[in-house]
């Protein structure tokens, strides 16, 4: 799901029909503040499993899978497939779900073979993707995640390290040990905040003094990977039944109750005030949940939910995280 700004997100989504994928992506578009309004659309995916998505301006969104891109409009998917690297890949390396979209003329995704990929998804081309780090070629090749605050600094994180880099120039790293990560999120340039399995840590992604420990989050349930910060004061992430927001600076946690059966997957922020979540079933859930220094102002509390189903129908209920 990407909310590039409030009044406007997009799901995609491979539905599942007898526990297997179809290649048939769906895409649902709504505002947020009227979610019964929901543009439905689909297409095939071919054989190519999409990975990673994000949508830099409301009617623009790409998915790129292991050597290109889908673009379309969500309010009027017309799906293009464009190949961003040359058959066979390079080096053995291909995309991975790691992408990130500071602007809607530059996106820049990460291979499992340790390097990167920055281009125009109107108009990609084809090129060969450029080592993050040429003095060690391999070190990221299981990114995890990709947050890139500017047009010249983006930062990756895996199961054992982090590296920030300038898409536009890479070859001069500041990289360091980060063991454990799954998910990182950078509201600007010199602050990031990554989350492991229960703890959250931020750090200056152009130090290279050791991460620390981080802040125990939620310890009841392990959180998914999915981060949101649309400050340097307010992050959410979700452990599969709440979502959980938090003062990056002061990471007391205001926990939401739990969900039953709500497998939250995604949390997006297009704003300090509004945040939006969905599960495994398609049910979008709007939060209105500000934090400050790890507390919830009072009287700025409470969701609504709407259930996009494939059918193009909706439904709506009340909800609290």
């Amino acid at each position: 799901m990407a909310c590039p700004v409030s009044s406007r997100c997009t799901v995609m989504g491979i539905p599942e029909i007898d526990g297997f994928a179809h290649q048939l992506l769906v895409i649902a578009s709504f505002d947020p503040a009227a979610p019964k309004r929901v543009r439905h659309g689909s297409f095939g995916t071919g054989t190519a499993s999409l990975l990673g998505f994000a949508c830099p301006a409301p009617s623009l969104c790409l998915a790129v899978n292991a050597l290109g891109e889908v673009i379309f409009n969500p309010g009027a998917p017309r799906p293009v497939w464009h190949p961003l690297l040359p058959p066979p890949p390079p080096g053995g390396g291909s995309l991975t779900g790691a992408l990130a979209c500071p602007t809607e003329q530059q996106c820049t995704a990460l291979t499992d073979g340790g390097q990167e990929l920055t281009f125009d998804p109107s108009a990609p081309g084809v090129a060969a993707p450029v080592s993050v780090d040429p003095n060690d070629p391999f070190p990221y090749q299981d990114s995890g995640d990709l947050s890139c605050p500017t047009l010249g600094e983006c930062v990756a994180i895996s199961l054992n390290s982090r590296v920030s880099f300038n898409p536009q120039s890479p070859g001069r790293p500041v990289a360091s040990p980060f063991p454990g990560a799954l998910g990182v999120a950078c509201p600007g340039p010199r602050q990031c905040t990554a989350i492991g399995t229960t703890a959250a840590l931020t750090f200056d992604p152009l130090s290279t003094a050791p991460p620390g420990q981080g802040t125990t989050i939620d310890a009841n349930a392990p959180l998914t990977g999915d981060l949101a910060c649309p400050t340097g004061r307010q992050c959410i992430a979700t452990d599969g039944v709440s979502a959980i927001t938090f003062d990056p600076q002061d990471p007391r946690p205001v926990i939401g109750p739990r969900v039953a059966n709500a497998d939250l997957q995604v949390a997006v922020c297009p704003s300090s005030r509004l945040c939006v979540a969905v599960d495994g079933n398609g049910t979008v859930r709007v939060g209105h949940a500000p934090v400050h220094g790890g507390r919830r102002h009072r009287g700025q509390g409470g969701s609504s939910r709407a259930r996009a189903r494939l059918d193009g129908s909706a439904s709506t209920g009340a909800s609290r995280w």
